[in-house]
């Protein structure tokens, strides 16, 4: 970090030096704690600090996505439970995953013409519908995507627009809320799948630093500079680790999952 990246051409390929963060947010001081268990106001704070961590870092001009994420629940072998923590990752380039989500809520966007933020429409639909919708709170809501890549996939999202969970005017009663409303599904999943189910819990949030020529698109080479912040809207992902693949799934890129999403919600509420 103390040093600027180098990147250089070999043949077809791109060579560049080692550059970025791998940092730890330690969340309390019991180590048995599952975070389910964690007082709520704790884990407010923890997510505040995550988002204090990520404002700082989007300083750094290298730096094009920070994202944080937990791997909850999870077991070394002989050395017990690994202590609650959040991990806050960051690199010089936008993930491929992110890329490619982010490109197709400006082409509905902007190319569609729209004029509306596609995460704020499903949304409506999911409140509309109430089939796969969770629980829904004053500021946040949570449900099973439409057609979800995995057992009991459920996105958390935040019910006013914002890109970035960094910049957005929440106060600590709003992260508090927040913590209540993921421990509750952790609680829930736990009585479905057991105390000690292994899940990750990610950040899908909007790169700080990325231009429209990223997407490779003609299309989407004309956006406005503010194209993020009115397009994406970030979220959580929570899914819990089974172990459920197929031969298919490693073939072909396609998921089979097999609990329908309006079931998985169901047995959630």
């Amino acid at each position: 970090m103390t040093e600027e990246p180098i990147r250089e051409g070999n043949g077809l390929y791109d060579w560049q030096t080692a550059y970025g963060v791998d940092e730890t947010v330690i969340i309390g001081f019991d180590h048995r704690l599952r975070l389910s268990q964690i007082p709520p106001p704790m884990l407010a704070w923890s997510l505040e600090l995550c988002r204090i961590r990520i404002g700082s870092l989007n300083q750094n001009p290298h730096l094009k996505n920070i994202m944080f994420w937990t791997d909850g629940n999870n077991r070394v072998g002989k050395q017990g439970f690994v202590h609650p923590q959040w991990h806050i990752t960051s690199e010089t380039t936008v993930y491929q995953r992110l890329l490619e989500e982010v490109g197709q809520c400006c082409d509905y966007f902007f190319i569609q013409d729209k004029q509306r933020c596609l995460l704020c429409d499903i949304m409506r639909e999911e409140i509309k519908y109430q089939e796969r919708l969770i629980v829904q709170t004053e500021y946040f809501l949570a449900f099973a995507p439409q057609g979800a890549r995995y057992p009991f996939e459920t996105w958390i999202v935040p019910r006013q627009h914002q890109a970035y969970i960094e910049n957005g005017q929440y106060t600590l009663g709003d992260l508090q809320e927040l913590s209540s409303l993921i421990q509750g599904l952790l609680r829930q999943l736990e009585k479905v799948l057991g105390e000690r189910f292994l899940f990750t819990l990610v950040l899908f949030n909007a790169p700080q630093r990325m231009s429209p020529t990223a997407f490779n698109q003609p299309s989407l080479s004309n956006l406005p500079t503010d194209f993020l912040s009115r397009a994406y809207h970030w979220r959580l992902r929570l899914k819990p680790l089974l172990g459920i693949g197929t031969l298919r799934e490693d073939a072909t890129g396609e998921c089979i999952n097999p609990i329908l999403p309006e079931i998985a919600a169901g047995m959630l509420r």
